[in-house]
């Protein structure tokens, strides 16, 4: 299985566009069948 990297501000002012992109690539991971890649903040 492929990591994917990602540095994502978690808090501060652009905190909660961190959360909310964070929360989309899981939703889309969850859509597969077969997760290909493994995404680690």
């Amino acid at each position: 299985m492929n990591r994917i990297y990602a540095s994502l501000p978690l808090c501060g002012p652009q905190g909660r566009a961190g959360r909310e992109l964070l929360r989309g690539a899981e939703l889309a991971s969850e859509r597969l069948d077969e997760p290909r890649a493994e995404l680690m903040v």
